[in-house]
């Protein structure tokens, strides 16, 4: 199944430039030397975004679960690079309760698929 409301997904900037794509960012700098490997830039950061849009309405979810503040949905499937890999990619997202949209919380490698 495919995780509801998916073509409305909300990603912020600051996830994929200040975290994702950070260099130097505490937790973030390793998976922006994974995302780096496949052609993604801070300077380019909308890239990765519709790279994850994309992933989120192409793939179904291996998971859900609920927490306090809505439903989490883990997907695991491969992401489009412009460096021409397809890397597989576990992506989380929540659906807040009384919203629709789900909202992107992170992603990181996913293994083989």
């Amino acid at each position: 199944m495919k995780v509801p409301g998916a073509e409305h997904a909300v990603i912020t900037p600051e996830k994929v430039r200040g975290y994702l794509l950070a260099a130097a960012h505490p937790l973030g700098r390793a998976k922006a030397s994974f995302f780096a490997k496949f052609g993604f830039r801070a300077s380019a950061w909308w890239r990765l975004a519709e790279a994850l849009r994309t992933h989120v309405a192409e793939h179904e979810f291996e998971r859900q679960v609920a927490s306090r503040y809505g439903v989490k949905y883990i997907v695991r499937g491969r992401l489009r690079s412009p460096g021409g890999g397809s890397p597989v990619v576990v992506s989380v997202w929540i659906v807040r309760h009384g919203d629709r949209r789900p909202r992107f919380v992170t992603a990181v490698p996913g293994g083989r698929r």
